[in-house]
């Protein structure tokens, strides 16, 4: 038993020991109180990367055989165009992929290419011939394959038959049909002719290239021509391979040709003129005198044929003359940034090609989603969505249901002191051949 002794300092114990922990609870108490809690740091979201779909974009490109000397400037245009506005205004959640194959302007190549191509379910293919557009314009149209040219010999390709049976054409163009442009350089000499005061009529006559793209204009564009006021002499044409053309220009002196239509490359019609001067030919308007009118690549002779070119005619699209043009400055900045500079209409012609690409996708990635660009998407957007904006390179474009020509006016270019000068705009009247059959407004023939 505890003494009272021992009683005391048992509770003394206790008590220090109390004290103790009031006092430690109390320094711990006063700690947590001064404290500021620490937060918990917010982590932000990860952005979810947006799905970029890629959309096939195939075209058929003659870099060898006797286009080449288009098709060359012609797709660096395109390239270089369709780099540019993926480098700094892609369209969002697409991305365009070009597939492309080197088919030589062969028929059995373009078959070949267009079969590898559709495994890649492209939206739109690309062609640049008329002997393209032979091969490929009925498959296209059977496959609902949207098809970009400008292969504007192949008449069929603007005016199918069978439509309510096969559907309108797939084929979309770059610029209106060759008769049309002959028809455009002819009413431009007609009216100089008439201005001279000579009230005879004019002789004319097609020397030109003996393939679709050569013989496009001829027989639309000499029923066009006859009704017109013209005297159509009978066309004299030559092969692939032709090294001159003094036979065919001796015909015309023979015949007392006044205006002379070539539609070829490059290379053709420098020839033409080359051989022209060498035959002393006098150039100008009136009897006994020669005018030169070209339905393509007149741009393109100035470097092979020189003063040879000096008064001869086009009408074509903007020209490498034309400095405050948009769509000029910016062919000539991308040649800069991504290339060698050259002063090739074809290569504008792949700009404005470059920029129907783009712009048709773009739409449909707006309409339809990124996810659902497809052959029916482009055609749709080619055919219902209005003017595209092409920079001045040459009148805006637009399609409709079954029309296939893009605009209704060609500017007129005169070569002076050799260079491209503008002198008018004309309204062509829109040929048309009597088997047309969806009712399009245009000059027909009488049937």
């Amino acid at each position: 038993m505890l003494s009272q002794e021992d009683v005391n300092k048992l509770k003394s114990k206790i008590l220090l020991v109390c004290l103790s922990v009031i006092v430690v609870f109390g320094f711990s108490l006063a700690g947590c109180v001064q404290e500021e809690p620490t937060e918990t740091p917010t982590v932000a979201p990860t952005e979810t990367p947006e799905k970029v779909y890629e959309v096939v974009v195939a075209s058929m490109r003659d870099y060898t055989g006797p286009m080449g000397l288009v098709s060359v400037p012609q797709y660096k245009g395109v390239d270089q165009y369709l780099r540019h506005m993926e480098e700094t205004d892609p369209i969002p959640g697409v991305r365009i992929v070009q597939l492309w194959e080197d088919t030589g302007y062969d028929a059995a190549r373009y078959l070949a290419a267009y079969k590898r191509f559709g495994e890649q379910n492209p939206v739109i293919v690309m062609d640049g011939s008329s002997t393209a557009r032979t091969v490929m314009a009925e498959l296209n149209r059977r496959d609902k394959m949207p098809a970009y040219s400008h292969g504007t010999g192949y008449l069929y390709g603007f005016f199918p038959k069978d439509v309510a049976e096969n559907g309108p054409s797939y084929t979309f163009y770059n610029k209106s049909i060759s008769a049309d442009y002959f028809a455009a350089t002819a009413i431009y000499f007609m009216d100089r002719w008439k201005a001279a005061g000579y009230t005879e009529k004019p002789k004319a006559m097609f020397i030109t290239w003996n393939v679709p793209l050569g013989i496009g204009p001829v027989e639309l564009g000499t029923l066009w021509a006859e009704e017109y006021g013209f005297e159509m002499l009978p066309s004299q044409l030559y092969s692939t391979g032709t090294t001159e053309l003094v036979s065919q220009l001796m015909k015309a002196q023979e015949l007392g040709a006044n205006f002379i239509c070539l539609c070829s490359h490059g290379g053709d019609v420098a020839m033409l003129l080359r051989d022209s001067a060498r035959l002393g030919v006098e150039r100008g308007i009136g009897p006994g005198k020669m005018q030169f009118g070209f339905v393509h690549a007149l741009y393109d002779a100035l470097p092979l044929a020189g003063e040879a070119c000096e008064g001869a005619l086009i009408g074509a699209h903007a020209s490498w003359a034309n400095y405050d043009v948009p769509g000029v400055k910016l062919a000539r900045e991308l040649q800069t940034r991504y290339g060698q500079p050259m002063e090739d209409l074809s290569y504008l012609l792949g700009t404005e090609q470059g920029i129907t690409i783009w712009t048709a996708v773009k739409r449909a990635a707006e309409k339809y989603g990124p996810a659902n660009v497809t052959k029916e998407a482009s055609f749709d957007i080619l055919t219902t969505s209005g003017e595209i904006d092409m920079m001045g390179l040459c009148p805006n474009v637009s399609y409709g249901p079954n029309d296939r020509r893009p605009y209704k006016v060609i500017p007129m270019y005169e070569i002076q002191d050799g260079v491209p000068v503008n002198v008018g705009t004309i309204d062509f009247p829109w040929l048309t051949p009597v088997w047309e059959e969806t009712g399009l407004t245009g000059w027909r023939p009488s049937e």
